[in-house]
Protein backbone atom coordinates (compact mmCIF):
# COMPACT_ATOMS: atom_id res chain seq x y z
CA UNK A 1 0.00 0.00 0.00
CA UNK A 2 1.31 3.61 -0.45
CA UNK A 3 0.98 5.65 1.89
CA UNK A 4 2.53 9.16 0.39
CA UNK A 5 5.11 10.50 -2.60
CA UNK A 6 6.93 12.77 -1.87
CA UNK A 7 8.35 15.36 -4.97
CA UNK A 8 11.12 17.33 -4.55
CA UNK A 9 12.93 18.85 -7.20
CA UNK A 10 16.21 20.75 -5.27
CA UNK A 11 18.18 19.45 -2.62
CA UNK A 12 17.34 15.78 -3.81
CA UNK A 13 20.41 14.07 -2.14
CA UNK A 14 20.05 15.96 1.01
CA UNK A 15 16.17 15.58 1.00
CA UNK A 16 17.16 11.33 0.38
CA UNK A 17 19.69 11.90 3.39
CA UNK A 18 16.43 12.93 5.72
CA UNK A 19 13.99 10.35 4.61
CA UNK A 20 16.65 7.20 4.66
CA UNK A 21 17.65 8.28 8.45
CA UNK A 22 13.98 9.12 9.45
CA UNK A 23 12.71 6.77 12.44
CA UNK A 24 9.34 5.39 10.44
CA UNK A 25 8.30 3.83 13.68
CA UNK A 26 6.51 1.33 11.14
CA UNK A 27 7.62 -1.03 8.29
CA UNK A 28 7.90 0.99 5.24
CA UNK A 29 9.45 0.79 2.02
CA UNK A 30 11.13 3.22 0.31
CA UNK A 31 11.32 3.62 -3.55
CA UNK A 32 12.68 6.57 -6.21
CA UNK A 33 11.46 7.53 -9.37
CA UNK A 34 12.92 10.08 -10.98
CA UNK A 35 10.37 12.03 -13.54
CA UNK A 36 11.82 14.85 -15.28
CA UNK A 37 13.66 17.53 -12.82
CA UNK A 38 11.77 16.30 -10.24
CA UNK A 39 12.60 13.17 -7.60
CA UNK A 40 9.96 11.13 -6.41
CA UNK A 41 10.00 9.04 -3.23
CA UNK A 42 7.34 6.82 -2.18
CA UNK A 43 6.92 5.58 1.01
CA UNK A 44 4.99 2.61 0.99
CA UNK A 45 4.29 -0.46 3.33
CA UNK A 46 3.09 -4.09 3.46
CA UNK A 47 1.78 -4.12 6.42
CA UNK A 48 -1.94 -5.08 6.90
CA UNK A 49 -2.11 -3.60 9.90
CA UNK A 50 -1.60 -0.06 9.08
CA UNK A 51 -4.20 1.83 7.52
CA UNK A 52 -4.31 5.32 5.92
CA UNK A 53 -6.61 6.51 8.99
CA UNK A 54 -3.79 6.07 11.43
CA UNK A 55 -3.50 9.33 13.06
CA UNK A 56 0.09 8.80 14.48
CA UNK A 57 1.15 7.57 11.04
CA UNK A 58 0.12 10.90 9.54
CA UNK A 59 1.48 13.06 12.07
CA UNK A 60 4.77 10.69 12.00
CA UNK A 61 4.29 11.51 7.98
CA UNK A 62 3.81 15.25 8.58
CA UNK A 63 6.70 15.97 11.24
CA UNK A 64 9.16 14.58 8.29
CA UNK A 65 7.80 16.56 5.50
CA UNK A 66 7.81 19.49 8.27
CA UNK A 67 11.42 18.93 9.00
CA UNK A 68 12.46 18.60 4.90
CA UNK A 69 10.30 22.10 4.41
CA UNK A 70 12.52 23.88 7.63
CA UNK A 71 15.96 22.83 6.50
CA UNK A 72 15.46 23.00 2.56
CA UNK A 73 13.23 25.86 1.59
CA UNK A 74 12.47 28.22 5.01
CA UNK A 75 15.90 27.94 5.76
CA UNK A 76 16.42 29.28 1.90
CA UNK A 77 13.70 31.99 2.83
CA UNK A 78 14.84 33.35 5.40
CA UNK A 79 18.21 34.23 4.76
CA UNK A 80 17.06 35.12 1.19
CA UNK A 81 14.50 38.02 3.13
CA UNK A 82 17.39 38.64 5.80
CA UNK A 83 19.61 39.81 3.22
CA UNK A 84 17.21 41.89 0.94
CA UNK A 85 15.49 43.43 4.24
CA UNK A 86 18.76 44.32 5.88
CA UNK A 87 20.96 44.83 2.28
CA UNK A 88 23.19 48.18 4.35
CA UNK A 89 24.54 45.52 7.40
CA UNK A 90 27.84 43.40 6.94
CA UNK A 91 27.09 40.01 5.02
CA UNK A 92 28.32 38.35 8.59
CA UNK A 93 25.58 40.27 10.75
CA UNK A 94 23.16 39.20 8.23
CA UNK A 95 24.33 35.59 8.55
CA UNK A 96 24.25 35.64 12.20
CA UNK A 97 20.47 37.08 11.90
CA UNK A 98 19.28 34.08 9.81
CA UNK A 99 21.07 31.62 12.08
CA UNK A 100 19.26 32.90 15.25
CA UNK A 101 15.28 32.83 13.14
CA UNK A 102 15.79 29.52 11.98
CA UNK A 103 17.52 28.64 15.46
CA UNK A 104 13.90 30.07 16.70
CA UNK A 105 11.79 28.57 14.26
CA UNK A 106 13.58 24.77 14.47
CA UNK A 107 14.30 24.22 17.96
CA UNK A 108 13.44 20.29 18.80
CA UNK A 109 11.08 20.93 21.40
CA UNK A 110 8.67 23.40 20.00
CA UNK A 111 5.57 22.87 17.84
CA UNK A 112 4.62 26.14 18.15
CA UNK A 113 4.09 29.30 15.92
CA UNK A 114 5.53 29.02 12.76
CA UNK A 115 6.79 25.29 12.92
CA UNK A 116 2.90 24.47 14.00
CA UNK A 117 1.57 26.15 11.03
CA UNK A 118 3.52 24.46 8.49
CA UNK A 119 3.02 21.34 10.46
CA UNK A 120 -0.70 21.46 10.58
CA UNK A 121 -0.84 22.66 6.66
CA UNK A 122 1.06 19.45 5.94
CA UNK A 123 -1.50 17.53 8.48
CA UNK A 124 -4.32 18.89 6.30
CA UNK A 125 -2.98 18.26 3.02
CA UNK A 126 -1.72 14.46 3.15
CA UNK A 127 -4.90 13.67 4.68
CA UNK A 128 -6.26 14.78 1.47
CA UNK A 129 -3.67 13.81 -0.89
CA UNK A 130 -1.59 10.76 -2.00
CA UNK A 131 1.37 13.09 -3.19
CA UNK A 132 2.80 16.23 -2.27
CA UNK A 133 5.25 18.24 -3.98
CA UNK A 134 7.42 20.37 -1.74
CA UNK A 135 8.14 23.35 -3.87
CA UNK A 136 4.66 24.20 -5.40
CA UNK A 137 3.52 23.25 -2.31
CA UNK A 138 5.69 26.10 -0.58
CA UNK A 139 4.82 28.42 -2.60
CA UNK A 140 1.24 28.27 -2.87
CA UNK A 141 0.28 26.98 0.79
CA UNK A 142 2.76 28.20 2.97
CA UNK A 143 2.19 31.72 1.62
CA UNK A 144 0.55 32.61 4.85
CA UNK A 145 3.64 32.34 6.53
CA UNK A 146 5.68 35.10 5.06
CA UNK A 147 3.83 37.61 7.90
CA UNK A 148 4.74 35.29 10.48
CA UNK A 149 8.63 34.94 8.83
CA UNK A 150 8.92 38.86 8.50
CA UNK A 151 7.79 38.97 12.31
CA UNK A 152 10.68 36.34 13.32
CA UNK A 153 13.42 38.00 11.22
CA UNK A 154 12.70 41.71 12.80
CA UNK A 155 12.68 40.00 16.44
CA UNK A 156 15.94 37.97 15.76
CA UNK A 157 17.46 41.22 14.55
CA UNK A 158 16.62 42.98 17.60
CA UNK A 159 17.88 39.81 19.71
CA UNK A 160 21.34 39.87 17.25
CA UNK A 161 21.73 43.69 18.66
CA UNK A 162 20.77 42.93 22.07
CA UNK A 163 23.42 39.74 21.99
CA UNK A 164 25.71 41.98 20.68
CA UNK A 165 25.31 44.74 23.01
CA UNK A 166 25.77 41.80 25.99
CA UNK A 167 28.90 40.65 24.52
CA UNK A 168 30.52 44.56 24.71
CA UNK A 169 29.15 44.75 28.30
CA UNK A 170 31.03 41.80 28.82
CA UNK A 171 33.82 42.83 27.54
CA UNK A 172 33.94 46.54 29.06
CA UNK A 173 33.72 44.71 32.22
CA UNK A 174 36.51 42.20 32.04
CA UNK A 175 38.26 45.23 31.10
CA UNK A 176 37.93 46.79 34.46
CA UNK A 177 38.73 43.43 36.22
CA UNK A 178 41.86 42.98 34.11
CA UNK A 179 43.31 46.11 35.04
CA UNK A 180 43.26 46.63 38.93
CA UNK A 181 44.97 44.69 41.10
CA UNK A 182 42.69 41.94 43.19
CA UNK A 183 41.38 43.46 46.85
CA UNK A 184 40.91 40.35 47.95
CA UNK A 185 41.42 36.15 47.43
CA UNK A 186 38.14 35.14 47.81
CA UNK A 187 34.72 36.27 47.78
CA UNK A 188 31.82 34.27 48.70
CA UNK A 189 28.36 34.96 47.50
CA UNK A 190 25.20 33.80 49.28
CA UNK A 191 22.08 34.23 47.20
CA UNK A 192 19.10 34.06 48.52
CA UNK A 193 15.72 35.35 48.23
CA UNK A 194 16.12 38.04 45.63
CA UNK A 195 18.72 39.25 47.63
CA UNK A 196 22.61 38.28 48.43
CA UNK A 197 25.62 38.88 51.19
CA UNK A 198 29.49 39.01 50.31
CA UNK A 199 31.61 37.40 52.84
CA UNK A 200 35.57 37.23 52.61
CA UNK A 201 37.78 34.02 52.67
CA UNK A 202 37.59 33.98 56.27
CA UNK A 203 33.85 33.97 56.13
CA UNK A 204 33.63 37.40 57.51
CA UNK A 205 30.51 39.47 56.08
CA UNK A 206 32.30 42.07 53.91
CA UNK A 207 30.47 45.05 55.81
CA UNK A 208 27.97 47.96 53.55
CA UNK A 209 31.12 50.40 54.09
CA UNK A 210 32.44 48.74 51.48
CA UNK A 211 29.36 49.11 49.05
CA UNK A 212 29.10 52.87 49.92
CA UNK A 213 32.36 53.13 48.99
CA UNK A 214 31.42 51.69 45.79
CA UNK A 215 28.23 53.59 44.85
CA UNK A 216 30.60 57.13 45.70
CA UNK A 217 32.82 56.08 43.33
CA UNK A 218 29.80 54.78 40.43
CA UNK A 219 28.51 58.57 41.18
CA UNK A 220 25.08 57.06 40.11
CA UNK A 221 21.92 57.90 41.27
CA UNK A 222 18.69 55.05 41.11
CA UNK A 223 21.39 51.78 41.95
CA UNK A 224 19.73 48.33 41.88
CA UNK A 225 20.68 45.76 43.58
CA UNK A 226 22.30 43.85 41.21
CA UNK A 227 23.97 47.36 40.30
CA UNK A 228 25.33 47.03 43.11
CA UNK A 229 26.68 43.46 42.64
CA UNK A 230 28.14 43.40 39.58
CA UNK A 231 30.20 46.74 40.80
CA UNK A 232 31.21 45.38 44.29
CA UNK A 233 32.66 42.51 42.79
CA UNK A 234 34.36 43.95 39.29
CA UNK A 235 36.02 46.45 42.11
CA UNK A 236 37.30 43.99 44.70
CA UNK A 237 38.22 41.96 41.54
CA UNK A 238 38.66 38.82 43.11
CA UNK A 239 41.14 36.00 42.28
CA UNK A 240 38.31 33.45 42.77
CA UNK A 241 34.30 33.85 43.60
CA UNK A 242 32.36 31.02 45.12
CA UNK A 243 28.88 30.95 45.08
CA UNK A 244 26.83 29.50 46.99
CA UNK A 245 23.08 28.55 47.26
CA UNK A 246 20.85 26.20 45.39
CA UNK A 247 21.34 25.17 41.98
CA UNK A 248 18.53 27.30 40.58
CA UNK A 249 20.43 30.69 41.06
CA UNK A 250 23.10 29.02 38.41
CA UNK A 251 20.70 29.88 36.18
CA UNK A 252 20.33 33.41 37.28
CA UNK A 253 21.30 36.66 34.62
CA UNK A 254 23.98 38.10 37.11
CA UNK A 255 25.59 34.81 38.24
CA UNK A 256 26.01 34.33 34.16
CA UNK A 257 27.57 37.55 33.90
CA UNK A 258 29.90 36.50 36.38
CA UNK A 259 30.59 33.38 35.37
CA UNK A 260 30.96 35.47 31.44
CA UNK A 261 33.66 37.84 33.21
CA UNK A 262 35.36 35.85 35.86
CA UNK A 263 35.67 32.28 33.49
CA UNK A 264 36.87 29.61 35.53
CA UNK A 265 37.75 31.62 38.71
CA UNK A 266 33.62 31.28 39.38
CA UNK A 267 33.05 27.42 40.83
CA UNK A 268 30.02 26.35 42.84
CA UNK A 269 29.91 25.00 46.54
CA UNK A 270 27.97 21.79 47.31
CA UNK A 271 27.74 22.20 50.94
CA UNK A 272 29.88 24.25 53.53
CA UNK A 273 29.51 26.58 56.93
CA UNK A 274 27.81 29.31 55.12
CA UNK A 275 25.53 27.21 53.15
CA UNK A 276 24.63 25.90 56.49
CA UNK A 277 24.14 29.35 57.94
CA UNK A 278 21.85 30.25 54.69
CA UNK A 279 19.32 26.93 55.88
CA UNK A 280 19.53 27.72 58.91
CA UNK A 281 18.54 31.60 58.18
CA UNK A 282 15.75 29.88 55.69
CA UNK A 283 14.29 27.29 58.98
CA UNK A 284 13.96 30.31 61.36
CA UNK A 285 11.87 32.08 59.21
Amino acid sequence: MELLSIGVEENKDKVLNIIYDYDFLYNVDIEEEKIGNRLFVKITTEDKNTSKNDNTLYSMLSMLITEIILEYYIKDIIYKKVFTKYNDLFKEEKIEIGKIAFKTISRDNSLDNEKKLIFDEVRNYINKNDEIIIDGFVNFRLSALNSSLDILIEKSNQKYYEEREYKEFIKILKYFVDIQEPKMDLVNIIMEENNYKLYDQNNKLIENDFFNEVINELSIDGITKEDLLISSIITIAPKNIVIHGSEKNRNDELIKILENVFLEKVTYCTGCELCSLKMNKSKEK
